[in-house]
């Protein structure tokens, strides 16, 4: 290893002499050349947590070696060209630095310029960043650079509102009004100042108020979830997109500007005011309001068997059957009315079937949740007498009669009539009657 002399600027070949005169040619050559100097360090200003800065001049050559400095903290330096370097560095305090910088195996001298870390307002990140147009939004903002001491404000386009610290690189501040829509730089400044031209912006999006008009449906049972249909304007496709029943905040998916859908959480009997936001913080107070009803159950299905046709009466026994509810019966895809004769009992006739099946049978409340267990309905073809037996009687009456059908059949009140007269039939088997 050898220090290079002073010499003027220019090639010269590098060899080796030993003692008593030895020469050793490397073939080497080495240059001279003028010292850089340095015009200007960009920016003069960095996050805490690291960042780029650029050392512009003349006299840069491209080798590895060269060297930034960060008061003792030495960076490597990239040239771009003979006018630049580039440097990197991964975290810093809160103070002001001289920038040096070092030939390839040189010592490092002053550029005349320092650089001032975390000293600056660096805002890096928010939530929300959309709000309405009449303003309002809370917004939660991460800021680096933060003085406790100090008070600061926000800065939404050209206005400015009061900023309130909440810990180490937290601030909240409340978005002020917007005439019309649109984006707008956010920014955080020292209370009274304006922010410098090399402050970190956020945008932050001002829209139309979101508007909530219909839900479908219009009521829901207790202890269940349902999904709800809102039907409305404004409606924005955004991760925060959310309803709230009473107090409670859902996620929302959204179908299109007017209208979106969520699932209700399982709620107490009553009445629940639904509202709707873009931002899960700007909710609107359209009053739309879910009713929860009461329970029901179903208990007993009688009878689960009946002719394609339809036109069978299908009573049920459960609870809950409220006065003020609509309930269908519903055979597998297909839904009936159903009569309520109290609070424990509605009846219903199976529809027409295209073919014999067993369908699953429940109770609904009409467009909402249904219940009823593991009920199979039975849809059967006419039953055909095969054979009678006497077929004469006194005019006292009297006879046993035995009747013989082709097929199983589940009888619900049978009866047998003579002409115009009913009388009661007893089952002998499961295909004698």
């Amino acid at each position: 290893e050898c220090i290079s002399p002073e010499h003027g600027a220019g090639d010269v070949s590098l060899n080796l002499v030993f003692d008593r005169g030895g020469l050793v040619e490397t073939g080497m050559v080495f240059s001279f050349v003028s010292s850089p100097e340095v015009l200007g360090v960009h920016p003069r200003t960095g996050s805490h947590s690291g960042g780029k800065f650029t050392i512009s001049g003349t006299g840069f050559f491209m080798s590895k070696g060269w060297h930034c400095w960060l008061g003792d903290m030495a960076l490597d330096g990239v040239v771009i060209s003979s006018t630049e370097i580039a440097c990197s560095f991964s975290s810093g305090g809160r103070n002001c630095l001289e920038v040096k910088l070092s030939f390839p195996g040189g010592l490092p001298f002053s550029t005349g310029f320092d650089i001032c870390i975390g000293t600056t307002l660096e805002v890096m990140s928010g939530l929300p960043l959309y709000g309405p147009a009449d303003g309002g939004t809370p917004v939660l903002l991460k800021v680096a650079g933060i003085d406790m001491e100090k008070s600061y404000s926000c800065l939404f386009g050209n206005i400015t509102v009061p900023a309130v610290s909440l810990g180490f690189e937290s601030i909240n501040c409340r978005s002020p009004p917007q005439n019309g829509i649109g984006l707008v730089p956010l920014s955080v400044v020292e209370e009274g100042q304006q922010p410098g031209s090399d402050h970190h912006d956020l945008v932050f999006s001002y829209y139309e108020q979101q508007v909530a008009r219909k839900i479908t449906p219009a009521s829901s049972q207790a202890g269940t979830n349902v999904t709800v249909s809102v039907s409305g304007r404004g409606f924005r496709d955004t991760s925060l997109l959310s309803c709230r029943f009473g107090s409670i905040i859902v996620a929302a998916s959204w179908l299109s500007p007017r209208q979106i859908e969520c699932v209700s959480p399982i709620m107490d009997p009553g009445h629940v005011t639904i509202e709707v936001s873009n931002n899960a913080v700007d909710f609107s107070s359209d009053g739309m309001v879910l009713e929860i009803l009461p329970e029901f159950s179903v208990f007993s299905v009688y009878p689960l068997q009946g002719r394609i046709t339809g036109g069978t009466r299908v009573d049920v026994k459960g609870s809950g059957f409220k006065e003020t509810s609509t309930f269908v019966c519903a055979f597998g895809d297909m839904r009936t009315h159903a009569t309520r004769t109290s609070r424990r009992t509605i009846f219903c006739l199976s529809p027409p079937h295209s073919a014999v099946s067993a369908l699953p049978f429940q109770v609904c409340r009409e467009r909402s949740e249904c219940s009823g267990g593991n009920h199979i309905f039975r849809f059967v073809d006419e039953a055909r007498i095969i054979d009678v037996h006497p077929i004469r009687s006194p005019l006292a009456g009297g006879v046993d009669v035995r009747i013989v059908i082709d097929q199983d059949f589940i009888w619900h009140a049978p009866r047998c009539r003579f002409g115009t007269v009913s009388v009661p039939l007893d089952i002998i088997s499961r295909n004698i009657g």
